[in-house]
C-alpha cells in the first residue's frame, strides 16, 4: 500500500504489481452489524484503489488507472450508502486527494481517447484520403504527447506527501471503524438490520435512478443518470447475497445497459473537448460533433429503455 513502502517492494518481486486489481466483492453476513459490513466493504473498495495505484508507476497498462477510479468510484458509493451510520463522522477529510483524483481523471480520458473511442473512428474519417491519414495520425501523436505528459503530472501527485498522508489516515479509519462502533452486534436483531438496510438502501437509489431518467434532455441530466447507475451497479455487485432476486435480474440488467449507453457517448464528447485543445486539424473535431449529435438523438429515448 501507498503508506507501506515495503509491500510493493515484495510485490514486485513476484510480479504481480503490474497485474490490474478488479472488484472482488467481500462475502457478507447476514448476522454481522453495521460497524463490520462496512469496515469490511470499505477495507476492500479502498484495497482496490491503493493496489492499483502502486500498480500505475510500473505498468503502462491502461487497466491499472481505470481499476484504481473504480476502486475510488466504488469506495464513494459504498460512503454514501452508509452515511447515516455513526462511524462516518469519524472519516478523515479527502481534500489532499483532489489533484491526485483530478489528474486521474484526466488521464483516463486521455487514456480512453487514444485507445478505446478514435481508433475505430479513423477510417470512417480518413477513408483512402492520404492527407486525412496524415491529419489523424499527426492528432494520435498529440494525443499521445499530451498523455506523457499527463502520466508525469500523476505521478508527481501521487508522489505528494499529502496525498501519502490522505491515504494512510483513511486506511487506520477504516480499521477503527469496529473499535469505535462496536454496539448493536446481537444475533437476532442485525441479522434483520443488515439485509434490510441493504434492501431499503438500494429500492431508495433504484428510485432515484428511475425519477432522473425523466429528464436527460441536457448532458447534465444524462450525466447524472450515468452516474447513478453506476452507483446502483456497484452496491448490487456488494450486496448481492443480502438481495432479493429482483434487485440482480432486473435492476442490475438496467443499470449495466443506461451505464454503457451514456458511457459511449461521454466518451466521445470528452475526447473532442481533448483535440479542441490541441494543434490539430479542426475538421476531424467537425467529424466528431456528427456523431454526437447522432448518439444524442439516441439518448433523448433513454426513459422508453427501462
Amino acid at each position: 500500500m501507498i503508506a507501506d513502502r515495503a509491500r510493493p517492494d515484495f510485490a514486485l518481486s513476484i510480479n504481480t504489481l503490474e497485474i490490474p486489481r478488479r472488484a472482488h466483492p467481500p462475502k457478507l453476513d447476514a448476522k454481522w452489524a453495521l460497524a463490520e459490513a462496512a469496515q469490511c466493504i470499505l477495507r476492500e473498495t479502498f484495497a482496490q484503489f491503493q493496489f492499483n495505484l502502486n500498480a500505475f508507476a510500473l505498468s503502462a497498462d491502461p487497466e491499472v488507472l481505470h481499476q484504481a477510479r473504480v476502486g475510488w468510484r466504488r469506495f464513494k458509493s459504498v460512503l454514501r450508502l452508509f452515511k447515516l451510520f455513526p462511524g462516518m463522522k469519524t472519516a478523515p477529510p479527502w481534500q489532499a486527494l483532489q489533484a491526485l483524483l483530478v489528474c486521474m481523471g484526466d488521464m483516463r480520458d486521455l487514456d480512453v481517447a487514444l485507445h478505446d473511442t478514435l481508433p475505430p473512428l479513423e477510417a470512417a474519417y480518413s477513408g483512402a484520403n492520404a492527407e486525412r491519414k496524415q491529419k489523424w495520425r499527426a492528432m494520435t501523436l498529440a494525443l499521445t504527447q499530451a498523455n506523457s505528459i499527463q502520466r508525469q503530472a500523476l505521478q508527481a501527485a501521487f508522489e505528494n506527501p499529502e496525498t501519502v498522508t490522505a491515504i494512510a489516515l483513511t486506511s487506520r479509519w477504516i480499521e477503527a471503524l469496529t473499535v469505535a462502533n462496536t454496539g448493536g452486534t446481537v444475533k437476532g436483531r442485525t441479522h434483520t438490520r443488515l439485509r434490510n438496510w441493504a434492501r431499503r438502501r438500494l429500492d431508495r437509489l433504484n428510485r432515484e435512478l428511475h425519477r432522473a431518467l425523466q429528464q436527460t434532455d441536457t448532458p447534465a441530466h444524462e450525466h447524472q443518470v450515468r452516474i447513478l447507475a453506476k452507483r446502483l451497479r456497484y452496491s448490487i455487485e456488494l450486496f448481492r447475497p443480502l438481495l432479493a432476486k429482483q434487485c440482480w435480474s432486473n435492476w442490475y440488467p438496467e443499470a449495466m445497459h443506461l451505464q454503457s449507453n451514456l458511457g459511449a457517448g461521454r466518451d466521445l464528447m470528452q475526447a473532442r473537448l481533448l483535440i479542441d485543445r490541441l494543434d490539430v486539424d479542426p475538421g476531424i473535431s467537425a467529424f466528431l460533433l456528427k456523431k454526437i449529435r447522432g448518439l444524442n438523438r439516441d439518448h433523448h429515448r433513454l426513459a422508453t429503455l427501462v
